[in-house]
């Protein structure tokens, strides 16, 4: 006694037994008894044997029939509107069943529609036959079959629908049809071996993430047509090369090329207005790009960890550069700012750790927060006179920054501004500058003096903390309150004037070769006490 088994189009295997009398007609029966159905494989209207290309009757027997283990066994099964060969063995029972061979479908002629999810999870579906006759292709049709290695797209063919071939992991190549003028959101996202793709001039919009994580696409060919790249239509596609993009297409969508680690170049058209958020994030062989003089905003993370760009030249049409826009651009040696920029928002040129020298145009108010932070090499920055803020951590870090001259415009110095700036040997506070931050000059470790404005009345936690080389400091009668660690650590600190103020514990704790405060009222000796901690000679007056 022996069977006969194969893998059904939803993943169940199908096993039924055979004799050697059993005749054709008894076969399929119960092959159609033996099956499991589900949204996916629903009755089984007709069945046919095939014994090599030999068409088993109804009425001859399996032994007739030559079927044996040595027999090539394919089931054809007519389900719904389409018929699904099998590749199908004949054993003994008891032995294990190993079905790995894949199936082809050929869907009916006469349907117009494959409809949403048909085909879904069918992970041994090789080949699909797709007629002249179908117009719609649902969403999700074919997604996750991850053995489609070939799919025929009909010209009468109008819409494929959202995900219809995600992760297809299988699929080489497609040919989308010049009925086509969508492709839609996630169409062939995750297609692993899609190596090329052609895209049909009729097609106006390449939506949200249709080729997405397309790890093996070298190159594509956007059409005249295009209109619209929606967002990450190309994100994470790591072998894309090269790409045009052509001067019909006025809207780039955020992470459209995000993670596209092979891409060296890019022209950007005259027709782009907005370069969107993360739009070129981590194209790490990114070494040139051409933006023209049509952009109008940078947007946020648009070129961040692109670590191969070298240069780039903003036009004088900009005047938005968003946060993180060039973000960890680690070769990028220099940059001209035009004076069309307002704003440089948050985080816009950190870790650009080969930045020597930049220029900021006098049509900026504001330099936002981390800016610069860690820009190793910067040896030198202009801050123009329309700058009246400068914002939490802007230069922090940047070890080779010398020396920096603040413009009496400037009110406000951020939270860790100059923080770890460990060459600046100079640096010239403004009377305009009424606050200084916490940190904003810590361990700045090169500072020899420094004098505060009398605009100032407080100075905040850690502000010089640190500051190994500060030998002198003047505090003008201003300054209501010194902060706890104000200058702690400052070890070269030998005299400081200090007025009749609030100080807070640890103050100038640690500064060793402190010898003389003056001067200290009654009323605050025994706070001077845990202010000075570590100061080994205090003279008061």
């Amino acid at each position: 006694m022996a069977r006969i088994s194969f893998r059904q189009l939803n993943g169940e295997v199908t096993v039924c037994e055979v004799l050697p009398d059993i005749t054709g007609r008894e076969l399929k029966e119960r092959i159609k008894e033996c099956q499991v159905w589900d949204d996916v494989t629903r009755e089984t209207t007709r069945v046919d044997i095939l014994v090599g290309t030999r068409l088993m009757t109804n009425d001859e027997t399996a032994a007739d029939a030559g079927l044996s283990p040595e027999s090539e066994v394919t089931v054809v099964l007519k389900q719904n509107a389409a018929t699904c060969s099998h590749k199908a063995e004949l054993d003994q029972f008891g032995e294990e069943i190993d079905l790995a061979t894949a199936f082809v479908v050929q869907i009916s002629s006469g349907a117009t529609e494959i409809v949403e999810d048909a085909f879904e999870d069918c992970d041994t579906l090789a080949r699909v036959t797709i007629p002249d006759s179908v117009t719609e292709i649902g969403a999700g049709a074919f997604q996750y079959c991850s053995s489609l290695a070939s799919v025929t797209i009909p010209g009468s063919v109008t819409h494929i629908g959202d995900r219809a071939f995600k992760s297809c992991s299988s699929l080489a190549s497609v040919t989308i049809p010049d009925s086509v003028t969508l492709i839609a959101h996630g169409a062939f996202e995750s297609c692993s071996s899609l190596a090329s793709v052609t895209i049909p001039d009729s097609v106006t919009l390449i939506a949200h993430g249709a080729f997405e994580s397309c790890t093996l696409l070298a190159s594509v060919t956007i059409p005249d047509s295009v209109t619209q790249i929606g967002p990450a239509a190309f994100s994470g596609c790591s072998s894309l090369a090269s790409v045009t993009i052509p001067g019909s297409v006025t809207h780039i969508g955020d992470r459209v090329f995000e993670s596209c680690s092979s891409l060296a170049s890019v022209t950007i058209p005259h027709s782009v207005t907005l370069i969107a958020h993360g739009a070129f994030e981590s194209c790490t062989s990114l070494a040139s790009v051409t933006i023209p003089d049509s952009v109008t905003q940078i947007g946020p993370a648009a070129f961040s960890g692109c670590s191969s760009l070298a240069s780039v030249t903003i036009p004088g049409s900009v005047t938005h550069i968003g946060d993180r826009a060039f973000q960890s651009c680690s070769s990028l040696a220099s940059v001209t700012i035009p004076d069309s920029v307002t704003l440089i928002a948050h985080g816009a040129f950190e870790s650009c750790s080969l930045l020597a020298s930049v220029t900021i145009p006098d049509s900026v108010t504001h330099i936002g927060d981390r800016v610069f932070e860690s820009c190793s090499s910067l040896a030198s920055v202009t801050i123009p006179d329309s700058v009246t803020q400068i914002g939490y951590g802007a230069f922090k870090s940047c070890s080779f920054l010398a020396s920096v001259t603040i413009p009496d415009s400037v009110t406000e110095i951020g939270a860790g501004a100059f923080s770890g700036c460990s060459s600046l040997a100079t640096v010239t506070i403004p009377g305009s500058v009424t606050h200084i931050g916490n940190r904003a000059f810590e361990s700045c470790s090169s500072l020899a003096s420094v004098t505060i404005p009398d605009s100032v009345t407080q100075i905040v936690f850690n502000a010089f903390a640190g500051c190994g080389s500060l030998a002198s400091v003047t505090i003008p009668g201003s300054v209501e309150r010194i902060s706890k660690n104000a200058f702690k650590s400052c070890v070269s600190l030998t005299c400081v004037t200090v007025p009749d103020c609030f100080i807070e514990e640890d103050a100038f704790a640690g500064c060793s070769a402190l010898t003389l405060v003056v001067p200290i009222c009654g009323k605050r000796r025994r706070l001077w006490v845990a202010a000075l901690t570590g100061c080994k000679q205090i003279q008061a007056k």
